[in-house]
């Protein structure tokens, strides 16, 4: 038996850029991306918790970019109009809040992303 004593770090929650903000809200679109700017983690590696709502029954996907780097594929599964999580690790290379993330569809529509949250 392991036994594992701790806690998580507490976890920053990001909201999307205001930029980013306009009558599709926080849906991830072809035309529309998602940008949370200034973003930091005590980590390089850093472990992203992205919260958002998928109404629709099959999983939509979304291409993520971390300062501009090549993108990566997730995939966020029905969540029959409830909110879910899911977890991906990704490099945070620029020191501080000097990160930012921008989320794409692959095909619509995507979801919608409430906020991401990194600890």
């Amino acid at each position: 038996m392991l036994f594992v004593r701790g806690r998580e770090g507490r976890m920053t929650r990001y909201p999307p850029s205001v930029s980013s903000e306009s009558a599709a809200g926080s849906n991830v679109t072809k035309n529309h991306e998602l940008v949370f700017s200034r973003v930091s983690s005590r980590f390089p590696m850093a472990p992203i918790e992205m919260v958002y709502t998928n109404p629709g029954p099959s999983t939509r996907f979304a291409e993520l970019r971390v300062n501009g780097q090549d993108a990566t594929r997730i995939a966020f599964p029905s969540t029959s109009g409830a909110v879910g999580a899911v977890w991906i690790e990704a490099p945070l290379d620029r020191s501080g809040a000097q990160n930012e993330l921008r989320f794409s569809a692959v095909c619509e529509p995507g979801p919608a992303i409430r906020f991401i949250a990194l600890e």
